[in-house]
């Protein structure tokens, strides 16, 4: 169904010449409104991306189709007020909308179900499932499984990835390269990284292995279990070897390794306040297959389980696994869905304490005896709880009790996170792509250099340095999907406009540099992007997950948990036993509501 660029282009240049001798238009053509997000400030690309789409429809394919699209902006921040107040209200103000992660949901019931139309199994076959999935929406039990009804298309991707400076890394003796697994033996034989420079060039021993990790030095950091203080640590000898790689994500010492390095308070000698920031614990409980809430009956019946002690698996490689409770059929390297890990049966009610603990009929739930039994055959790994995972997360910070202090306090951030990282406040820094273009240019006036990479991920090594566990890549995105007002009146004329935007329309972004929803479009996009870390940058637009954000039709129940975890636990008033004790009923009982 998907026409190629160049079919694309030689109808712009055909459709522009007659323009010119008939004059644009004509009779007969059909006007359909389209409001589109993602335009003012902060907001990066995504309006510009939405933009391009558009123009080129009207001058290619809309033409073709008898169609002009008379465009509206809001500004992401104005989008709810906008579609209540004004859209809404007024029935049919306009034909489409893009609609974000965080208020998709809310406004789902608006939006005409997109299964029936014609082509629409085409395009949805190409396109990634994590962008897809997020569009699928069951508005009574609020669940999006792969049967659930399709209210929107994927349109543009606005991704998080970990950004670094360069310059001050190397100040602190830290040499950085940009070396893909599968490409390391060729660097170690004297072959040049991503960047051009060999070992040689970049002082590193010719005799001198460099292994597969994000991170690695002589003396490398690794936490005991359960201690969140950075016991064991020790700042780097004037000549010791410390190399950081963009291509390779950092497991979670060395995450908080490096970060210690580049925090004053753990090295006087460090050139930034602090090594890391992150807001999101996203990264840390995802990637041992964790998440904030589960469904614990598979209905929609969803309940908070940051405080879960259970630990949690992920398929070996080589491996396949078939869930006891869902059917699933998990292939390898995908973590087990809550109730396939549990001993619970179809059937089974499942109450949700306040001692944070599961139970069915009186007894509390642990993991399922075969899935035990397959962590011991080798057919799943087990990795940590996600009690642990966010634990890890919060004591990035200096807590009330421990914590490692080589984050920011919440409260301490009072502008945003990227003006530090801009100003040299902060070696790394978790935050979305969008901001790339403010970086880039706050960068070159302090003439430093800056990259990006793969945010952290859960992994163990052996003796010998090779991975021994390894959770899933993992990374938040905010998507910007593409849906009909259920008002409309020209419904097949908005269709033919959604369906050209998100297929042929996502080869239009890759030609031009961008992320393309469409998997196929992967190769497109590297060729023409100057993104980078490009290839990084792809494959977490293929892997990036909605925010908690998306998961029901408002934030209220976040602000449950979310507010004291920033103004408390994150500042250091707060012990995360007690977060955890103080606040599992009060979410529970916001999340009944819904």
């Amino acid at each position: 169904m998907k026409k190629t660029f160049a079919t694309i282009m030689c109808a712009i240049l055909s459709l522009a010449c007659l323009a010119g001798c008939t004059g644009a238009g004509g009779g007969g053509t059909k006007r359909i409104s389209f409001l589109y997000s993602g335009a003012g400030a902060g907001d990066g690309n995504v309006g510009d991306q939405i933009k391009l789409l558009v123009d080129t429809y009207n001058e290619t394919q809309g033409k073709e189709d008898g169609i002009e699209v008379r465009t509206a902006t809001v500004t992401d921040d104005g989008y709810s007020t906008k579609m209540e107040s004004e859209v809404l209200a007024t029935n049919g103000a306009f034909d489409v909308f893009t609609t974000q992660d965080e208020y998709f949901k809310k406004f789902a019931e608006y939006f005409v179900p997109l299964d029936g139309f014609e082509g629409v199994d085409e395009i949805t076959a190409d396109i990634h499932e994590n962008l897809l999935s997020r569009l699928r929406y069951d508005t009574e039990n609020n669940t999006s499984d792969a049967d659930d009804t399709l209210y929107a298309l994927p349109l543009v991707n606005s991704v998080s990835v970990m950004y670094y400076n360069k310059t001050l890394l190397e100040r602190a003796g830290i040499i950085c390269i940009s070396v893909a697994e599968e490409d390391l033996a060729a660097f170690n034989a004297g072959g040049e990284d991503a960047n051009g420079n060999t070992k040689a060039e970049l002082g590193i021993p010719d005799s001198f292995t460099v292994p597969a990790k994000g991170f690695y030095r002589e003396n490398a950091f690794v936490a005991q279990e359960g201690v969140y203080d950075g016991t064991g640590w020790t700042a780097p000898a004037g000549d010791e070897l410390m190399i950081f790689n963009e291509k390779i994500a950092m497991n979670w010492d060395e995450t908080e390794d490096i970060g210690m390095i580049m925090t004053k308070t753990t090295n006087a000698a460090s050139s930034t306040d602090y090594g890391y920031w992150t807001e999101w614990w996203f990264a840390y409980g995802w990637s041992v297959g964790g998440d904030c809430i589960e469904d614990i009956s598979g209905n929609g019946d969803w309940k908070y389980t940051l405080p879960d002690s259970t630990p949690n698996f992920i398929v070996a490689e080589g491996q396949t696994y078939t869930g006891a409770y869902t059917g699933t059929v998990y292939q390898a390297g995908e973590t087990l869905d809550f109730l396939d890990k549990l001993d619970v049966d179809q059937g089974d009610t499942v109450v949700a304490n306040d001692d944070n603990t599961f139970t069915v009929n009186g007894e509390e739930v642990t993991v399922r005896p075969a899935v035990a039994q397959a962590a011991e055959e080798g057919t799943l790994t087990e990795l940590p709880s996600t009690r642990e995972a966010f634990s890890r997360f919060a004591m990035l910070v200096k807590g009330k009790d421990d914590g490692l202090g080589i984050c920011p306090a919440a409260k301490d951030v009072t502008s945003s996170a990227v003006t530090w990282f801009n100003g040299g406040r902060l070696a790394f820094c978790v935050e979305e792509y969008r901001y790339a273009a403010e970086v880039d240019k706050a960068m070159s006036q302090r003439n430093n250099e800056w990259g990006i990479a793969p945010q952290p991920v859960y992994k163990t090594y052996d003796s010998e340095g090779n991975v021994e566990k390894e959770g899933k890549l993992v990374a938040h995105s905010l998507g910007y999907g593409i849906a009909i007002n259920q008002n409309s009146r020209m419904k097949d004329e908005a269709w033919k406009f959604v369906s050209w935007m998100a297929d042929e329309g996502q080869e239009i972004l890759a030609q031009n540099g961008y992320f393309s929803s469409h998997s196929s479009d992967a190769q497109t996009y590297l060729e023409h992007t100057a993104d980078p870390n490009a290839e990084a940058l792809s494959d977490i637009n293929a892997y990036s997950q909605p925010g908690d954000w998306w998961y029901m039709t408002d934030r209220s129940w976040i602000d449950e948990w979310a507010e004291p975890l920033n103004s408390q636990v994150r500042s250091g008033t707060m012990s995360l036993a007690d977060f955890f004790a103080n606040f599992t009923k009060a979410t529970n009982d916001a999340l009944a509501k819904y």
